[in-house]
């Protein structure tokens, strides 16, 4: 399986554009830094706001994925200083830049190492979904290796219509499933489209995993969206189950919505922030924001709300 790789700023051009970009005053609040010190100092700040964190490490694609060690080498460090330090922190990794494109066996070998590393913490790891080409590959990996390792989570796609069948194929398990809304181009017969449609399968998605049959089976429910509407009718939901307020979780950008978080997390609400990290986070931005433009729009609103 081929991935598309992030753009390259490898150009002098390029390179200037880039590290100006990273000066910003408006980008430090989302990204303080590409270092992982940098990004745990921030970790560091949330918890004493009552707020989680899950890491993410975006880093180039591995150029040789057969070399294990060195692929899985970012993670294991950072499972490594969360659990010196005591932070309140999950992590989340891209499966291409684990190797995927090297073939899922490899891919599997280097969750494997990180897992089992993150359950000395214990720590939780997420798998966060990428393209829709790689959404079969991503739901394989993570059978198995969950199968052995109960502190793996999910990411599934709210725009993708498989995915009611995907979060229902998963129940049993009693896996960790984190809903987004997804960002990628899919034809349309494959998606939904419209903001309103969108959010409407996300809510019915997050309905499905409070039933009482997913909540038995012991389903983590994490619902990462800026989107304070959809959240306020996912809270009414809950309430109306009789469900009390750690019934779900919110996920959101770091710096994103600064305000809201902090009072969810003063009510008593599970509260996390996503801090990205590493030499090629830009690229990745950027490469979202190419795909969807929008997706520009609601990270300014949420920046400055």
């Amino acid at each position: 399986m081929s991935l598309p790789r992030p753009p390259s700023f490898r150009s002098p051009e390029r390179r200037g554009l880039a590290a100006l970009v990273r000066r910003s005053a408006l980008v430090r609040r989302f990204v303080p830094g590409e270092t992982l010190e940098a990004a745990l100092a921030a970790a560091a700040l949330q918890a004493a706001l009552g707020i989680g964190t899950t890491l993410t490490y975006l880093g180039d694609t591995p150029q040789d994925p057969a070399d294990t060690a060195r692929v899985a080498q970012p993670y294991l460090e950072a499972l490594d200083t969360i659990r010196e330090r005591g932070l309140t922190c999950e992590l989340s990794v891209k499966l291409s830049l684990l190797g995927l494109d090297a073939g899922p066996d490899r891919c599997e070998g280097v969750l494997e190492a990180i897992c089992a590393r993150a359950a000395r913490g214990p720590t939780h790891v997420w798998i966060d979904m990428e393209a829709p080409a790689a959404v079969d590959a991503a739901l394989g990996l993570f059978r198995r290796v969950q199968a052995r390792h109960r502190h793996l989570g999910l990411c599934l796609q709210a725009y993708l219509k498989r995915t009611t069948a995907d979060v229902d194929s998963l129940i049993p398990l009693g896996a960790g499933v984190r809903i987004v809304k997804g960002s990628y181009r899919q034809p349309r017969a494959a998606a939904y489209r419209g903001r309103r449609a969108i959010a409407d399968h996300f809510f019915r998605l997050g309905a499905r995993l409070l039933a009482g049959d997913a909540r038995g089976a012991g389903v983590r429910a994490v619902f990462a969206t800026h989107d304070l509407g959809l959240l306020g009718r996912l809270q009414d939901h809950a309430w109306s189950l009789g469900l009390g307020r750690d019934a779900f979780e919110c996920h959101m950008l770091l710096g994103v919505h600064s305000g809201y978080q902090r009072r969810l997390a003063a009510q008593g609400y599970p509260v996390r922030a996503l801090v990205s990290y590493g030499e090629a986070w830009l690229a990745w931005y950027l490469r979202r924001l190419a795909e969807r433009p929008a997706n520009l729009g609601v990270l300014l609103r949420g920046l400055l709300g």
